[in-house]
């Protein structure tokens, strides 16, 4: 793949990635850095790509979340020496930015967020989670029932809250 062809094809793909990088980091610092390290390592193995643009999108999505799993394991080995509101990772409340539902999805606990972004972002099978995750299929398949039973609380109690606006404004 040449040169020109991979810029245009990381720019056309870019958003999506972005998006996928941030949904498993949790994080917009650790969610860009992921991304960029992916862009370099992709673009440094360009010309082992196999069947052309094609391609590309499955492969850069590879790419991606081989560094976000590694990330992610580094970032499980570091022991936090501050106070525990000075070492948890960001959070970004815009809903403009991933929508209502990455907002949920961020808000569940690591284990469970790294599984549906596995699971239903990088579209691998419930035993492919299992591999990259290093867990039994049942703690995969557990881990989806919680995560999906957290995220559906939360957009009713969303819901409820909504039509309780709406009450209140007369509507």
């Amino acid at each position: 793949m040449t040169e020109s062809d991979f810029i245009s094809e990381l720019e056309r793909e870019q958003g999506y990635l972005e998006k996928a990088s941030l949904a498993l980091m949790g994080n917009q610092s650790d969610a860009e850095d992921a991304f960029q390290e992916a862009c370099l390592r992709a673009f440094v193995s360009r010309e082992q790509l196999q069947g052309g643009t094609a391609s590309f999108r499955p492969w850069m999505k590879r790419i991606l979340l081989n560094v976000c799993l590694r990330n992610i394991e580094k970032r499980r080995r570091v022991i936090p020496l501050g106070l525990r509101s000075e070492v948890l990772p960001e959070e970004t409340t815009s809903h403009d930015e991933l929508g209502a539902v990455w907002s949920n999805v961020r808000t569940l606990n690591p284990a469970l967020r790294e599984t549906i972004v596995l699971r239903y972002v990088f579209d691998l099978s419930q035993e492919q989670v299992s591999e990259q995750m290093k867990v039994p299929l049942g703690t995969v398949k557990s881990r989806i029932n919680r995560a999906l039973e957290q995220l559906r609380a939360e957009f009713a109690a969303q819901g409820e809250e909504d039509n309780e606006d709406e009450s209140r404004a007369g509507l």
